[in-house]
């Protein structure tokens, strides 16, 4: 008696059903991986190096072998939040990929789950920046003006900035949410906060530099200006992303998140 028989549906039925689950089961199939440089999910254990309940390194799920954010300094590593499945940033804890050269340009799209933490204190929280010093770098961070911002820098043209409020009270997300950032090839910085659409930022775009340090959680040139909270996901593509591409990668994270609320 053939399987499917047995279980009172037809053959060829079950082979659909099967077909239909391994396409649930794997998110590869879900977004466009074209382009894709950095694909960080906290829900993938066997992307992290444990070192106890903190996190000495964190892979790339598609390209574990080349692509780690590590920390070896045991002090500086965030813990790992298992109900929440989500890396939990403080105290000047961060992960670093250096010497790389994902970041020369030339151009950016990001995606970032977060849960930043309530009342953590005034001063700039990086989320992460790519980019050594103050002339060259781009950054996702939370202000001490009580704004979410992405921005470009560069010293002989300013900041090029895309930005909203969070809310009342300093950093007063305390929910999880879902950030957007694109430094694209029309020379404009943009910022979307649970798709709340921001003014873009125009300016000369420093996209395209050579940026050899990429830091989650902190400054860096420092380990200053820390961010304080969960970090879910990051997706990082090195080109611009056409619409029905960001909203392939937008439903992705929603359903994975329950963010259709949003």
């Amino acid at each position: 008696m053939m399987f499917g028989t047995y279980l009172g549906i037809q053959p060829y039925k079950y082979i659909k059903i099967m077909i239909l689950t391994s396409m649930v089961l794997k998110p590869h199939y879900l977004i466009p991986l074209n382009g894709i440089i950095t694909w960080l999910d906290s829900s993938d254990t066997s992307t992290m190096t444990f070192n106890g309940g903190d996190i000495s390194a964190w892979k790339c799920k598609i390209n574990t072998s080349s692509v780690s954010y590590n920390q070896t300094t045991a002090a500086r590593q965030p813990t790992y939040n298992s109900t929440k499945k989500a890396l939990y940033f403080a105290n000047y804890e961060y992960l670093e990929l250096a010497g790389n050269t994902l970041y020369n340009g030339p151009y950016y799209t990001e995606f970032i789950i977060l849960e930043p933490a309530v009342n953590i204190g005034t001063g700039s929280r990086i989320i992460i920046r790519h980019g050594y010093n103050t002339s060259t770098t781009l950054t996702a961070m939370f202000s001490e003006s009580n704004l979410i911002r992405f921005h470009s820098r560069n010293t002989s043209n300013g900041f090029i900035v895309s930005q909203l409020s969070v809310g009342s009270g300093v950093y007063a997300l305390n929910e999880l949410s879902m950030l957007y950032g694109a430094w694209k090839s029309d020379n404009t910085v943009n910022l979307e906060s649970n798709e709340i659409v921001a003014t873009a930022g125009t300016g000369a775009n420093n996209a395209a530099k050579t940026h050899t340090i990429s830091r989650i959680g902190s400054q860096t040139s420092s380990i200053s200006q820390f961010f304080y909270g969960y970090i879910y996901e990051i997706i990082i593509y090195k080109r611009d992303l056409d619409s029905s591409e960001k909203t392939q990668v937008y439903n992705y994270l929603k359903n994975k998140y329950g963010l259709w609320k949003l």
